[in-house]
Parts: C-alpha cells; structure tokens; sequence
C-alpha cells in the first residue's frame, strides 16, 4: 500500500513539473519568436544565432522543471562541409535539438508546419525543407532540387528517415526519402541517434527526468549503392538508438 501511494505521488509529482515546463517552454517560445522579428529581414546567420540561444535557454528550462539534462555526444565531429544528417525521430525534443544546435541546417519538414503564422515565416528563414507527403515521387524530385540548392549555400540537410515520431523499441520505418537525397545529393551521410522518447514521450503529456542523449555516429561515406547505404544507415541509427535507450533506462 505504502508502495502503491508512494508511486501515485512521484505521478504527481512529475504531472506538475511537466505542466510547469509546459507553460514555460511554449511561453518562453511565443516570447522569442516576438523578439526575434527582425531577424526575418537580417542575414540569415542572425537568426540562427537566436535559435541556438532559444535552444540553450530552453534545455535550461528543462533541467530546472525536470531536471531532466541535455547532452550532444560527439557534435564536435560533425563535417563541416554540407553533409547530410539523418537522426532518429522519437520525440518533439529532436527537433529543438537538431534545429538549434546543429549549425547551418536547413531542415526537412512537413509542409503544414510552414503555414503555422510567424512559425512557418522562421522555418523558411532558415531554409527549412517542405515536404508534401502526398506528393509521391514528384515531392522527392522537389525535395532533391531544393536540396542541392541550400547544400551549394553550405547548410547541412537535416532529416528524420521515418518521417515521424517512433516509440522507443517500435519497430523501424524508414522512407524513401532519405536514400532519394543521399543519391541525388552525393554528400556524406551522418546518421545521428536518440533516446528521448523514454523522457519526453509522444503519447503521453508527463514527461519523465533523466539524461536526454542525441549522439552522432560515424560518417557514412557517400556513393554507395541504396541497398548498402540503407542497409548501414538502419543498422547504425538502430543499434546507436537501442544503446541509448538501455543507458537511459538504467
């Protein structure tokens, strides 16, 4: 019984924090995107500038309401040429992440988020990468030529291969998508894995504390075949991802 109360008190406990992190993390965010105004008309690296501090800021936030710690393993190695980045995809988290702390990225998304007011006026500003879903094959030949172009302009194309959010331990789903940019691109790959679905889960509002990871793993070298290639990419992100998950579950 003791046991069974003391359980529905740490619940509670964590439904408050998360509630508190909440109004936080979306208040901060309307603020900033009030602040930051006046980078859509400034260069580009202006603006990338504050969603690196918008990032920082919020992962502080994070840690207080949570105390749930941040950490970007082996970031410092990431090329810094263009390259493609292709991570993991478990929680809202990723996208903060990868958006704020990976620099010149120009990110792959769906198309509804750009037409978010103001948001989507952001995305764009940062090269953001629209994709329609519905569009089959003509949306990849889009997707593509949009790519090459921010890549000649020295972003790093970051994309989530599943296309959506996964429950840790679900099994994989990878899109065409990746391998499309990969050959079409001719860049070096890095895939990226995560474990921030066990603390900031996708179907459930109260989040968990521990130590969010997103971890680089080695390049994968481009002008491979797409069998070779997905073959690597899925092993990597998968194995990385599972090691990620068993370290923050411990």
């Amino acid at each position: 019984m003791a046991a069974l109360e003391f359980r529905r008190g740490v619940v509670l406990v964590n439904f408050f924090r998360t509630l508190l992190f909440t109004v936080l993390f979306y208040g901060f965010l309307a603020v900033c995107c009030v602040i930051l105004l006046p980078c859509l008309v400034l260069p580009q690296r202006y603006l990338y500038r504050g969603a690196h501090l918008w990032g920082a800021a919020s992962f502080w936030i994070y840690r207080l309401c949570l105390g749930t710690v941040c950490e970007f393993r082996n970031f410092d190695s990431l090329p810094d040429a263009p390259c493609i980045i292709a991570c993991k995809h478990q929680s809202a988290w990723d996208t903060v992440a990868l958006v704020s702390h990976v620099p010149m990225n120009a990110i792959v998304m769906k198309r509804s988020l750009i037409a978010i007011p103001i948001y989507g006026l952001y995305l764009l500003k940062l090269s953001a990468l629209p994709l329609d879903r519905g569009a089959g094959v003509s949306a990849l030949r889009k997707l593509i030529r949009l790519g090459r172009k921010r890549a000649a302009s020295g972003h790093r194309i970051v994309i989530f291969p599943e296309g959506r959010r996964r429950l840790p331990g679900a099994e994989p789903d990878y899109k065409s998508g990746v391998a499309a940019l990969y050959r079409g691109l001719g860049l070096p790959c890095v895939p990226m894995a995560v474990n921030s679905g066990l603390f900031w889960p996708r179907r459930s509002f109260v989040h968990r504390s521990g130590r969010i990871v997103v971890e680089a793993l080695p390049v994968i070298p481009p002008g491979l075949s797409r069998e070779v290639f997905m073959a690597r990419l899925v092993g990597d992100i998968e194995a990385g991802t599972a090691r990620l998950e068993a370290e923050g579950s411990r």
